[in-house]
Protein backbone atom coordinates (compact mmCIF):
# COMPACT_ATOMS: atom_id res chain seq x y z
CA UNK A 1 0.00 0.00 0.00
CA UNK A 2 1.63 3.24 -0.89
CA UNK A 3 1.40 6.87 1.07
CA UNK A 4 -1.12 9.40 -0.14
CA UNK A 5 1.25 12.07 -2.13
CA UNK A 6 0.99 16.02 -1.74
CA UNK A 7 -0.21 16.41 -4.78
CA UNK A 8 -2.95 13.31 -4.82
CA UNK A 9 -4.31 14.46 -1.25
CA UNK A 10 -4.63 17.92 -2.73
CA UNK A 11 -6.41 16.62 -5.91
CA UNK A 12 -8.34 14.35 -3.83
CA UNK A 13 -9.95 17.17 -1.78
CA UNK A 14 -10.30 19.45 -4.88
CA UNK A 15 -12.85 17.03 -6.12
CA UNK A 16 -14.33 16.20 -2.63
CA UNK A 17 -14.97 20.17 -2.59
CA UNK A 18 -16.99 19.95 -5.85
CA UNK A 19 -19.02 17.15 -5.02
CA UNK A 20 -19.88 19.69 -2.10
CA UNK A 21 -20.54 22.66 -4.17
CA UNK A 22 -22.92 20.22 -6.51
CA UNK A 23 -24.86 18.80 -3.58
CA UNK A 24 -25.83 22.13 -2.22
CA UNK A 25 -26.40 23.65 -5.29
CA UNK A 26 -28.63 21.16 -6.74
CA UNK A 27 -30.24 20.99 -3.05
CA UNK A 28 -30.96 24.73 -3.43
CA UNK A 29 -31.71 24.76 -7.12
CA UNK A 30 -34.58 21.64 -6.66
CA UNK A 31 -36.30 23.59 -3.76
CA UNK A 32 -39.83 24.67 -4.52
CA UNK A 33 -39.34 27.75 -2.98
CA UNK A 34 -35.86 28.29 -5.12
CA UNK A 35 -35.47 31.26 -7.92
CA UNK A 36 -35.87 34.54 -7.70
CA UNK A 37 -37.62 34.75 -4.18
CA UNK A 38 -35.05 31.93 -2.73
CA UNK A 39 -34.21 34.98 -0.08
CA UNK A 40 -37.77 34.39 1.47
CA UNK A 41 -37.06 31.07 2.66
CA UNK A 42 -34.67 31.14 5.44
CA UNK A 43 -33.28 27.48 5.01
CA UNK A 44 -31.91 28.60 1.41
CA UNK A 45 -30.25 31.32 2.97
CA UNK A 46 -28.46 29.05 4.98
CA UNK A 47 -27.92 27.03 2.09
CA UNK A 48 -26.33 29.90 0.26
CA UNK A 49 -24.09 30.76 2.97
CA UNK A 50 -22.83 27.28 3.08
CA UNK A 51 -22.40 27.18 -0.68
CA UNK A 52 -20.21 30.62 -0.45
CA UNK A 53 -17.91 28.55 2.46
CA UNK A 54 -17.67 25.72 0.62
CA UNK A 55 -16.70 27.57 -2.41
CA UNK A 56 -14.21 29.34 -0.69
CA UNK A 57 -12.81 26.68 0.90
CA UNK A 58 -12.34 25.26 -2.70
CA UNK A 59 -10.72 28.02 -3.70
CA UNK A 60 -7.89 27.65 -0.22
CA UNK A 61 -8.00 24.32 -1.48
CA UNK A 62 -6.60 25.32 -5.02
CA UNK A 63 -4.32 28.24 -4.23
CA UNK A 64 -2.47 27.25 -0.91
CA UNK A 65 -2.10 23.04 -1.12
CA UNK A 66 -2.46 22.56 -5.11
CA UNK A 67 -0.93 25.56 -7.16
CA UNK A 68 0.91 27.20 -3.96
CA UNK A 69 0.62 30.71 -4.88
CA UNK A 70 -0.92 31.52 -1.18
CA UNK A 71 1.25 30.93 1.62
CA UNK A 72 -0.07 27.95 4.14
CA UNK A 73 1.81 27.13 6.61
CA UNK A 74 0.60 23.54 6.68
CA UNK A 75 1.01 22.88 2.85
CA UNK A 76 3.20 20.14 2.39
CA UNK A 77 4.91 20.79 -1.13
CA UNK A 78 3.77 19.45 -4.14
CA UNK A 79 5.88 16.32 -5.83
CA UNK A 80 8.18 17.87 -8.32
CA UNK A 81 7.16 15.57 -11.34
CA UNK A 82 3.55 17.56 -10.88
CA UNK A 83 5.03 21.03 -10.46
CA UNK A 84 5.37 22.71 -13.93
CA UNK A 85 1.81 20.58 -15.19
CA UNK A 86 0.36 22.54 -12.61
CA UNK A 87 2.14 26.51 -13.40
CA UNK A 88 0.76 25.93 -16.90
CA UNK A 89 -2.45 25.06 -16.18
CA UNK A 90 -3.11 27.64 -13.89
CA UNK A 91 -2.45 29.78 -16.23
CA UNK A 92 -5.42 28.16 -18.28
CA UNK A 93 -7.59 29.07 -15.59
CA UNK A 94 -6.31 31.96 -14.36
CA UNK A 95 -9.53 34.17 -16.32
CA UNK A 96 -11.79 31.57 -14.60
CA UNK A 97 -10.64 32.73 -11.73
CA UNK A 98 -10.69 36.12 -12.44
CA UNK A 99 -14.00 36.03 -13.22
CA UNK A 100 -14.68 33.95 -9.60
CA UNK A 101 -13.24 36.96 -7.73
CA UNK A 102 -15.60 39.42 -9.46
CA UNK A 103 -16.70 39.17 -6.23
CA UNK A 104 -13.56 40.85 -4.43
CA UNK A 105 -14.87 40.73 -1.00
CA UNK A 106 -16.26 36.73 -1.06
CA UNK A 107 -13.18 35.13 0.86
CA UNK A 108 -13.64 37.85 3.96
CA UNK A 109 -17.77 37.52 3.49
CA UNK A 110 -16.86 33.73 4.16
CA UNK A 111 -14.49 34.37 7.29
CA UNK A 112 -16.41 37.00 9.21
CA UNK A 113 -20.04 36.65 8.25
CA UNK A 114 -20.41 33.56 7.37
CA UNK A 115 -17.98 31.00 9.28
CA UNK A 116 -17.59 33.44 12.28
CA UNK A 117 -21.75 34.28 12.52
CA UNK A 118 -22.34 37.70 12.23
CA UNK A 119 -18.85 39.45 13.00
CA UNK A 120 -16.52 41.43 11.28
CA UNK A 121 -12.71 41.08 12.92
CA UNK A 122 -12.69 40.93 16.99
CA UNK A 123 -12.58 44.27 18.50
CA UNK A 124 -15.89 45.20 20.85
CA UNK A 125 -17.82 46.79 18.26
CA UNK A 126 -17.63 43.69 15.56
CA UNK A 127 -21.23 42.77 15.07
CA UNK A 128 -22.79 42.51 11.70
CA UNK A 129 -26.01 41.69 10.75
CA UNK A 130 -27.43 40.69 7.22
CA UNK A 131 -28.23 44.23 5.35
CA UNK A 132 -25.64 45.67 6.78
CA UNK A 133 -22.70 43.86 6.12
CA UNK A 134 -20.18 45.30 3.48
CA UNK A 135 -18.97 42.92 1.63
CA UNK A 136 -18.59 42.29 -2.28
CA UNK A 137 -20.59 38.82 -2.23
CA UNK A 138 -23.19 36.65 -4.79
CA UNK A 139 -26.46 38.13 -3.35
CA UNK A 140 -28.73 37.33 -6.68
CA UNK A 141 -29.82 33.60 -7.23
CA UNK A 142 -28.23 33.73 -10.73
CA UNK A 143 -25.26 34.99 -9.01
CA UNK A 144 -25.10 31.39 -7.42
CA UNK A 145 -25.51 29.86 -10.48
CA UNK A 146 -22.97 31.67 -12.07
CA UNK A 147 -20.50 30.70 -9.52
CA UNK A 148 -21.05 27.02 -9.26
CA UNK A 149 -21.01 27.29 -12.99
CA UNK A 150 -17.42 28.57 -12.74
CA UNK A 151 -16.19 26.15 -9.85
CA UNK A 152 -17.77 23.36 -12.13
CA UNK A 153 -15.89 24.42 -15.42
CA UNK A 154 -12.71 24.99 -12.89
CA UNK A 155 -12.72 21.50 -11.66
CA UNK A 156 -14.03 20.03 -14.86
CA UNK A 157 -10.29 21.35 -16.75
CA UNK A 158 -8.37 20.36 -13.33
CA UNK A 159 -9.53 16.82 -13.88
CA UNK A 160 -9.33 16.45 -17.54
CA UNK A 161 -5.86 17.63 -17.17
CA UNK A 162 -5.17 14.79 -14.39
CA UNK A 163 -7.76 12.01 -15.27
CA UNK A 164 -5.51 9.31 -14.56
CA UNK A 165 -4.30 10.94 -11.69
CA UNK A 166 -7.46 11.87 -9.97
CA UNK A 167 -8.50 7.92 -10.42
CA UNK A 168 -4.95 7.15 -8.45
CA UNK A 169 -5.42 9.53 -6.00
CA UNK A 170 -8.97 8.07 -5.59
CA UNK A 171 -7.84 4.42 -4.82
CA UNK A 172 -4.52 6.01 -2.93
CA UNK A 173 -7.06 7.98 -0.34
CA UNK A 174 -9.26 4.78 -0.22
CA UNK A 175 -7.12 2.07 0.08
CA UNK A 176 -5.57 3.46 3.37
CA UNK A 177 -5.57 1.27 6.67
CA UNK A 178 -8.50 1.63 7.78
CA UNK A 179 -9.04 2.67 11.16
CA UNK A 180 -12.13 2.64 13.40
CA UNK A 181 -13.68 5.69 14.16
CA UNK A 182 -13.74 5.89 18.22
CA UNK A 183 -17.34 5.20 19.48
CA UNK A 184 -18.39 7.03 22.59
CA UNK A 185 -19.00 5.03 25.52
CA UNK A 186 -22.99 5.59 26.52
CA UNK A 187 -23.34 3.17 28.55
CA UNK A 188 -24.03 5.58 31.38
CA UNK A 189 -25.15 8.23 29.65
CA UNK A 190 -28.16 8.07 31.97
CA UNK A 191 -26.11 8.57 34.61
CA UNK A 192 -23.99 11.39 33.18
CA UNK A 193 -27.83 13.29 32.19
CA UNK A 194 -28.62 12.93 35.99
CA UNK A 195 -25.33 14.70 37.31
CA UNK A 196 -26.04 17.30 34.96
CA UNK A 197 -29.51 17.79 36.03
CA UNK A 198 -29.13 17.96 39.79
CA UNK A 199 -25.94 20.53 39.24
CA UNK A 200 -28.26 22.47 37.13
CA UNK A 201 -31.00 22.57 39.63
CA UNK A 202 -28.38 23.26 42.76
CA UNK A 203 -27.08 25.90 40.94
CA UNK A 204 -30.44 27.50 40.26
CA UNK A 205 -31.56 27.20 43.78
CA UNK A 206 -28.37 28.62 45.00
CA UNK A 207 -28.79 32.22 43.04
CA UNK A 208 -32.52 31.94 43.57
CA UNK A 209 -33.90 31.74 39.93
CA UNK A 210 -36.58 29.53 38.36
CA UNK A 211 -36.27 29.05 34.33
CA UNK A 212 -39.44 28.70 32.29
CA UNK A 213 -38.84 27.31 28.81
CA UNK A 214 -40.90 28.26 25.74
CA UNK A 215 -40.60 24.64 24.27
CA UNK A 216 -43.01 22.24 24.54
CA UNK A 217 -41.77 18.45 25.92
CA UNK A 218 -38.02 17.75 24.90
CA UNK A 219 -37.32 14.65 22.86
CA UNK A 220 -34.72 13.21 25.31
CA UNK A 221 -37.01 11.39 28.08
CA UNK A 222 -34.04 12.37 30.89
CA UNK A 223 -34.20 15.42 29.93
CA UNK A 224 -38.32 16.37 31.04
CA UNK A 225 -36.90 16.56 34.60
CA UNK A 226 -35.63 19.84 33.71
CA UNK A 227 -38.89 21.27 32.87
CA UNK A 228 -41.01 19.63 35.62
CA UNK A 229 -40.77 23.53 37.20
CA UNK A 230 -41.19 25.66 33.75
CA UNK A 231 -43.98 27.26 33.01
CA UNK A 232 -44.77 27.93 29.39
CA UNK A 233 -42.94 31.62 28.74
CA UNK A 234 -43.11 33.24 25.51
CA UNK A 235 -40.41 36.12 25.14
CA UNK A 236 -41.43 39.23 23.44
CA UNK A 237 -39.66 38.85 20.70
CA UNK A 238 -41.52 35.68 19.68
CA UNK A 239 -44.34 37.22 19.31
CA UNK A 240 -42.48 39.90 16.47
CA UNK A 241 -40.62 37.17 15.29
CA UNK A 242 -42.26 36.68 11.93
CA UNK A 243 -42.41 40.68 11.50
CA UNK A 244 -38.66 40.49 12.20
CA UNK A 245 -38.11 38.06 9.44
CA UNK A 246 -40.09 39.91 7.05
CA UNK A 247 -38.07 43.43 8.03
CA UNK A 248 -35.18 41.08 7.28
CA UNK A 249 -36.24 39.91 3.99
CA UNK A 250 -36.94 43.35 2.73
CA UNK A 251 -33.79 44.43 3.64
CA UNK A 252 -31.90 41.55 1.33
CA UNK A 253 -34.22 41.45 -1.10
CA UNK A 254 -35.47 43.42 -3.68
CA UNK A 255 -39.31 44.64 -4.69
CA UNK A 256 -41.14 42.52 -7.26
CA UNK A 257 -40.89 44.97 -9.63
CA UNK A 258 -37.57 45.04 -9.48
CA UNK A 259 -37.95 41.13 -9.86
CA UNK A 260 -40.05 41.17 -12.78
CA UNK A 261 -37.48 44.20 -14.11
CA UNK A 262 -34.54 41.42 -13.22
CA UNK A 263 -36.08 38.63 -15.32
CA UNK A 264 -36.84 40.32 -18.23
CA UNK A 265 -33.58 41.67 -18.43
CA UNK A 266 -32.56 38.16 -18.23
CA UNK A 267 -34.23 37.03 -20.92
CA UNK A 268 -32.70 39.76 -23.23
CA UNK A 269 -29.38 38.44 -22.45
CA UNK A 270 -28.46 40.99 -19.81
CA UNK A 271 -28.02 39.54 -16.33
Amino acid sequence: MNPVSNFQASLFNLNEGHEKIERLYFQFLNHPDSGETYYLEPSLIDISHYMILEVVSFLDEYHIYFVQTKIGKRAAPIEKEYIQRIKDLHVVLRPILKTIYRWKGIESYRDNFVAHTNRIGFTSNSLIIAGQEPYDAPRKFWEFQLLRDLIHIMFGIISQEFKMELIDAHFAANTRKNVLNPLKDNSKVEDELQNMIEEYHQECTQQGKEYTLNVPQVDFPSLNQMLNKMVEFNHPLLHVHSLIRKDYNGIVSKTKDEIKKEMKQRKKGTP
